[in-house]
């Protein structure tokens, strides 16, 4: 990790300092659960960081 951010499968892929370990190595898909406790739910900051996960996490898997 450099700059106080997380690697990101893209940007592994074009880091010429980041080396693939075990590349023959097929991880296959796993579910992702988006959860949100009752009592938050409809708070309109948390609903709106809920709804753009919900949009963008299955575009980057």
């Amino acid at each position: 990790m450099r700059g106080g951010s997380e690697p990101s499968s893209r940007s592994c892929a074009t880091d010429t300092q980041v080396q693939r370990v075990l590349p023959q190595l097929k991880i296959p898909p796993l579910p992702v659960w988006l959860a949100v406790h009752p009592e938050i739910r409809t708070d309109r900051r948390i609903r709106a960081v809920y709804d753009f996960l919900a949009r963008n996490i299955p575009a980057s898997i």
